[in-house]
């Protein structure tokens, strides 16, 4: 989460049923949440390095007894409680990775917090990034890519598939999925899906999430 591009609020679980809206719905849904996004941009103050968090905070994997915080955590950061849904969905299914599900802790308290899961291109294994969250109070502080950064690492040289800002995720690595030949999920999430490749590239095919996804 970086000062003049907040962390993408798109509501993976709204698009995820884009199959029943139209278009025009799509269309609306989107622009919804990029003025939710230009809104708090003017309510952030900058930080003196976005690369850099401006909070001293320690980033280590979750664990059972952070349930709840991360649970209360989702609800503050999102308009909807589907993110928090969403999480207890993942972390029950066989596309939990307990390692590369990250909580940022500032003064013993949990501030962000990441999940990459099990996911897929075409028959090659992948990773999905989601969701992002960090607590408004933290937002702007380079908190989030901190956070970012560090799942990054410890994924290795996985393909990684977002749905996402694209201006904020291109920092990392990630590229427009029609660049390197992958299909998203939902076609119509195609000028906001992101793909990094993993080191040995990426064949194409369809970036498929874990079957959680559809569960919520």
């Amino acid at each position: 989460m970086e000062h003049h591009m907040p962390v993408p609020v798109i509501n993976i679980l709204r698009l995820h049923l884009i199959h029943h809206l139209s278009q025009l719905d799509i269309s609306q849904l989107i622009m919804e949440q990029q003025q939710q996004q230009q809104q708090q941009q003017q309510q952030q103050q900058p930080a003196s390095n976005p690369e850099k968090p401006a909070l001293a905070i320690k980033i280590r994997p979750e664990t059972p007894a952070d349930a709840d915080a991360i649970h209360a955590l989702l609800l503050a950061a999102f308009p909807t409680p589907a993110e928090a849904a969403l999480v207890t969905t993942l972390r029950a299914s066989d596309a939990y990775v307990p390692s590369l599900a990250l909580v940022a802790v500032h003064d013993s308290s949990i501030v962000a917090h990441v999940m990459l899961t099990r996911a897929s291109v075409g028959d090659a294994r992948a990773l999905g990034l989601a969701p992002l969250a960090v607590l408004p109070d933290y937002q702007g502080q380079g908190v989030g890519s901190a956070l970012v950064r560090a799942a990054l690492e410890l994924a290795g040289e996985q393909t990684l598939g977002v749905l996402g800002d694209t201006a904020y995720y291109a920092r990392f690595g990630f590229l427009p999925c029609a660049e390197v030949g992958v299909l998203p999920p939902v076609e119509a999430w195609k000028p906001h899906f992101m793909v990094r490749a993993g080191g040995g590239g990426v064949k194409g095919g369809v970036f498929r999430y874990h079957e959680a996804f559809d569960a919520v």
